[in-house]
This record gives C-alpha cells, structure tokens and sequence, in this order.
C-alpha cells in the first residue's frame, strides 16, 4: 500500500507565499536606532562625534563595517548596557544584506 502526502492547495507552492523578512531601514533598523543608540548618538552633541539619526549616517556607518563590530562586540558592546538581541542583531544583518533599504 502506498503513501501519498500532497498539497491540495497552492499555499503549499513556496513560491506563492510572500516573504515578510525583508528589512527596512523605517520598518525596522530606525525604531533600533531610535530605542538603543539615541540617548548617546543623537544630533545634540553625539558621543564619538557620531549621530545615527538619519537613514544616511547609519547606512553609511554601516557600509564600513563599524555597525555590526561594534552591535556584536563582547568587549565593548553597543549599546554599553549590553548587546542588542540575537533577533535583533539579525535585523541589522539582513538590512546590510539587503542592500540597505531606505
């Protein structure tokens, strides 16, 4: 006797469901932005002469790298309070992977 297991739906077809992981920068890196890194990176006098509140600084930081170093280092961890989450340092990878979405 032999097994059959199908889909009897085209919700089944992988290619027939919408990918909601894309990241953006206003979805998405912003509200990051904006809950952990402006107390000291914003426009009044930014720490390390470094203010991440527009979509362009962040990119651009992010573009060198300094970011995500900085957001996974153990040794000194952005945000000083403690690394940012797994899930959350995974937003920003997949922004940067994502070509940096506005």
């Amino acid at each position: 006797m032999a097994l059959f297991i199908g889909c009897l739906t085209q919700s089944c077809n992988k290619e027939a469901i919408p990918h909601s992981n894309e990241v953006s920068y206003a979805k998405d890196i912003a509200p990051l932005m904006t809950n952990y890194c402006f107390t000291c990176h914003s426009d009044e006098a930014p720490l390390a002469n470094l203010s991440l509140t527009t979509y362009e600084t962040v990119r651009d930081i992010a573009k060198t790298g300094k970011l995500l170093t900085r957001m996974t280092s153990e040794i000194s961890p952005m945000p000083p309070s403690g690394l940012l989450s797994g899930s959350n340092q995974q937003k920003i990878k997949d922004w940067i992977n994502g070509n940096f979405q506005p």
